[in-house]
């Protein structure tokens, strides 16, 4: 009776096998960045520090370039208020993004941040609002750090992305899964 179930199991490998190699031949069309941006958000482990949930946000100009950051999402006052206090790195292609209830100025500082970060300002509409290189504040009063206008999302990364990147004006955010 084993040998029999395990010819049979065999038999379903080899036949499974043989199927998954036909839906993953070459012939198939890539999947375009807007059918996935669209689709069902994939599965990413959350945050190990924060434990909290990440999504891949997507910048894009008017000319089509298009950057992706793999983001963790702060969007309750808790982790709002903790942001990236006491990190020693945020890796290049990562950061926080703070997705606020409504529209509104925003500020933010350096309080017991360890690292320097560029934050970016968006609208309701993924509009790109101001941006700022903020660096770690070594006193108290710490500066803040204002929106140029009402925002509903501000994006945590690295310094120096926005000189690097020409992320500014004329530049849009979505959030996968969204």
């Amino acid at each position: 009776m084993r040998l029999r179930v395990a010819g049979y199991g065999l038999l379903v490998s080899a036949l499974s096998l043989s199927i998954v190699g036909c839906q993953f031949s070459s012939t198939m069309a890539p999947v375009s960045e807007s059918e996935t941006r669209n689709s069902q958000p994939e599965t990413i482990a959350a945050h190990p520090l924060s434990g909290l949930p990440r999504r891949h946000i997507f910048l894009e100009d008017n000319s089509g370039n298009n950057i992706t950051i793999l983001a963790e999402i702060a969007n309750e006052p808790e982790a709002q208020a903790q942001g990236l206090m006491f990190r020693e790195n945020l890796p290049q292609g990562e950061g926080m993004l703070f997705i606020f209830p409504d529209e509104a100025p925003r500020g933010f500082w350096m309080k017991n941040t360890l690292i320097p970060l560029d934050i970016l300002f968006f609208d309701a509409s993924g509009t790109w609002v101001s941006g700022a290189t903020m660096t770690p504040c070594e006193a108290d009063p710490c500066p803040g750090y204002p929106s140029n206008g009402a925002a509903k999302y501000a994006l945590e990364v690295g310094a120096g992305f926005m000189a690097e990147t020409g992320v500014g004006v004329g530049w849009n955010i979505a959030v996968g899964g969204e």
